[in-house]
C-alpha cells in the first residue's frame, strides 16, 4: 500500500485538542500556502513554500492535504486586500 491509499483521519476539534496538548502541533514553524494543486485521482492539496529554504525537496515546497492542514495549522495570516467587502466591513476595514 503506498502512502496515497491511506485514508485520512477523521478531523475534529477533540482531534486537534489531543495533538497539541502532545505536542504533535506546535506553534514553532511558519510556512506561506501559495497554491493549490490536484493530482490525477482529483485530490486536492495546498501548495505550501517552506520556510527552510529552497535546499529541500521541490524547490522548498511541499503539497500538504486539505485535512493534514486542518489538523495541523493553529493559526493563519491572510491579507486585508484578499477579503470581501462583505467581510472587511464587519471588520471594520
Amino acid at each position: 500500500m503506498i502512502a496515497n491509499d491511506i485514508p485520512e483521519k477523521t478531523v475534529n476539534q477533540l482531534a486537534r485538542q489531543k495533538n497539541f496538548e502532545d505536542f504533535k502541533t506546535t506553534d514553532d514553524h511558519l510556512m506561506q500556502i501559495t497554491g493549490l494543486i490536484t493530482d490525477q485521482k482529483g485530490n486536492t492539496y495546498y501548495k505550501v513554500k517552506n520556510s527552510w529554504g529552497t535546499k529541500w525537496a521541490n524547490g522548498g515546497y511541499i503539497y500538504m492535504s486539505i485535512p493534514y492542514a486542518k489538523m495541523k495549522i493553529i493559526s493563519i495570516m491572510v491579507n486585508k486586500n484578499a477579503l470581501s467587502k462583505e467581510l472587511k466591513g464587519l471588520l471594520k476595514l
